[in-house]
């Protein structure tokens, strides 16, 4: 079976729709090595060229594989820097300067526990505490009910301590 040779170019666009990348991807494909020419103020990709480039940078850049090592040295290396780094994270949490998605996670339930919590409250609230004759008496008195409550949350008084 012959292979077909023909080179035709796609425009820049095209190209982006056949393989369903975004501008800011081709920008860094290019920069890696993906063939490209200008003319005109235009970008082309010749292609097939350019397909089989992006399929092979594809499979070597999957997500979670380092590029295949071109040696043992290389691969040494890489391995001492995840080595390293992997101390410096720990070192982070350990000094509090990072924390675990979990944790953050925990956090977040919690404040908007509180959010919610304060928000359910508020009809009640304002029902016991609006008393005013007309409609703006009335708005004006829940604007500062709803006011307290939003400094009552921006002073996070009722945050427990993070544990040492």
């Amino acid at each position: 079976m012959k292979r077909n040779t023909t080179v035709r170019e796609v425009t820049q666009a095209e190209f982006m729709r056949m393989v369903g990348i975004k501008l800011r991807q081709v920008a860094i494909l290019r920069d890696n090595g993906l063939p490209f020419s200008k003319r005109a103020g235009h970008v082309y990709m010749p292609m097939p060229e350019a397909f089989r480039w992006y399929i092979s940078w594809r499979i070597d850049h999957r997500p979670g594989r380092p590029p295949s090592p071109s040696s043992m040295d290389e691969a040494k290396k890489r391995l001492e820097s995840a080595k390293a780094e992997l101390a410096e994270l720990e070192l982070a949490e350990r000094r509090r300067d990072l924390i675990r998605v979990e944790d953050h996670k925990a956090l977040l339930a919690d404040a908007f526990a509180r959010v919610a919590s304060k928000l359910r409250n508020m009809p009640h609230r304002v029902a016991t505490q609006v008393t005013g004759k007309t409609v703006s008496d009335r708005k004006q008195e829940a604007t500062r009910i709803v006011d307290d409550i939003y400094q009552e949350l921006h002073g996070a008084d009722d945050i427990p301590e993070a544990p040492q």
